[in-house]
């Protein structure tokens, strides 16, 4: 009979706290769509405003919206839309980055690849590779290939014979047409 009491005892607590659990996760998940509710319909009703704060609150409404795009047309007759901010072809200067500087897998040669903000359909592009000492270690030329609206460098793989070892820092020159710019980059061997 002690034994019969006992289990009845754990299994009234059990249930006990099984309820507690399930008042608290209904009670936390009402409380969760009041909050989402709270901060969704956190404007303004709009019939209860002034005319300025109506002004004001479409002002901010239209902030979020985005800008027709700008359509251009490149060398090649081709329409290109230009999403947001000035359109980089027109730039007097060609400008990019150097996407990738690192030794390849097999650990032969240090791998530079180069975008090129502007779409261009040939030029070239002079790259450097300087030490820490600002010697020059490397130079070679690669041309320029034309992509969907960027361009890039055709690559450079240099060995690293004679690169030694590393903070190395990376110069492109590019010339395309009557335009020129440089990219600077760094890597470590």
């Amino acid at each position: 009979m002690v034994k019969r009491r006992r289990r009845n005892q754990k299994i009234k607590i059990c249930l006990i706290v099984l309820a507690v659990l399930v008042v608290l996760a209904v009670a936390g998940y009402g409380g969760f769509l009041i909050w989402k509710e709270f901060f969704r319909n956190n404007e303004p009703v709009a019939e209860n405003l002034t005319e300025g704060e109506q002004e004001t609150l479409n002002s901010k409404r239209n902030e979020n919206i985005p800008e027709e795009p700008l359509i251009t047309e490149d060398e090649g007759g081709k329409k290109v839309v230009q999403f947001d901010g000035d359109d980089p072809n027109k730039a007097d200067e060609l400008t990019g980055v150097v996407t990738f500087a690192k030794v390849n897998p097999e650990g032969d040669k240090l791998v530079v690849r180069v975008n090129i903000d502007q779409f261009l359909e040939e030029g070239k592009c002079t790259g450097y590779i300087y030490n820490t000492d600002n010697m020059l270690v490397y130079e070679s030329e690669a041309g320029i290939e034309g992509a969907a609206s960027t361009s890039t460098c055709q690559g450079f793989d240099i060995p690293l014979e004679g690169l030694g070892t590393g903070k190395k820092q990376i110069i492109v020159r590019l010339k395309s047409g009557d335009k020129t710019g440089k990219i600077i980059g760094e890597t470590e061997i």
